[in-house]
């Protein structure tokens, strides 16, 4: 059983799951379309081969439709090029997401280019994260979005608080600093390059970390009752671990989230809640 101050991943995966079925009930009873969402790896790597599978389960479940597109990692960028512009294409496919890291010699920034932003389900395509500078509306990273989604899911206020996120990433650290920029927070951006890191964290309310350093913020980082939100996963032995070392964390911060179970499991339901939204924009208009 958590304690009181950890944050159930799951359990709020699970009611998105709830929600995002009776959606789906309606949106096969109206149209008599089933959401079809294309998942593309082109990968060795046990962690992406291990998640893709997990969104084929949950598809099931849903009663969503899943093309499971399992490349080599010797695909060349003209394969996946070609693939990626059929599927754009096909209206019966409404979302695709693409699974990272690619092989070497394929420029990952021009295949996250190539996904139409109506059907881009993670938030990849410039033009979405455009409009998550420009604060318009689009379809956002699923990893910075699940963060939000936990906070508010737990009543945290955001609005006034400093928040601190540790990592610059395009599809982690940049994005959420945004979304929480959006929110009101105050944000300080931190990266490997940061002089004081630990006096910095120290000030925040708020504190995200997306570094890919196991157990690396441990308490001294941490001001007594702040909002711990833990975004790395790093095998270990076997095991998957966050960057912060969560067993002197849960002690002083009012707010954590574990590894596993935290803010994976949203992310994951997130993936979900864009699809069934681009559906309903398409196919179900009055939906």
């Amino acid at each position: 059983m958590l304690s009181n101050n950890v944050i159930d991943g799951r359990a709020i995966a699970e009611k998105i799951y709830q929600e995002l079925s009776a959606k789906i009930e309606k949106i096969i009873d109206i149209s008599g379309q089933i959401p079809t969402m294309a998942l593309l790896s082109a990968t060795d790597d046990a962690g992406v081969k291990f998640y893709q599978n997990t969104q084929v389960k949950i598809a099931q479940r849903l009663k969503i439709k899943v093309e499971n597109y399992l490349l080599s990692s010797s695909s060349t960028e003209e394969e996946l090029t070609s693939l990626i512009e059929e599927l754009n294409k096909r209206k019966d496919v409404h979302g695709i997401f693409i699974h990272f890291p690619l092989p070497v010699g394929i420029n990952e920034k021009k295949i996250a280019s190539l996904v139409s932003p109506d059907k881009d389900l993670d938030g990849i395509h410039p033009l979405n994260q455009g409009k998550l500078f420009a604060g318009e509306k689009g379809t956002r990273p699923c990893t910075p979005s699940a963060v939000i989604e936990l906070l508010e899911r737990q009543k945290v206020e955001l609005s006034g608080k400093h928040a601190v996120v540790i990592g610059r990433s395009v599809v982690v650290g940049k994005p959420l600093a945004l979304a929480l920029l959006e929110k009101n927070c105050t944000v300080t951006i931190c990266h490997s390059k940061t002089a004081n890191l630990r006096e910095i964290t120290k000030q925040a309310d708020i504190l995200a970390v997306a570094i890919g350093k196991p157990n690396y913020i441990d308490s001294s980082f941490i001001k007594p009752g702040a909002i711990v939100i833990d975004v790395g996963t790093n095998e270990v032995e076997g095991k998957m671990i966050g960057d912060v070392d969560f067993a002197e964390a849960v002690k002083i911060a009012s707010l954590i989230t574990p590894v596993p179970g935290g803010v994976g499991p949203v992310t994951t339901a997130l993936c979900f809640k864009n699809l069934v939204r681009m559906v309903e924009s398409v196919i179900t208009p009055s939906i």
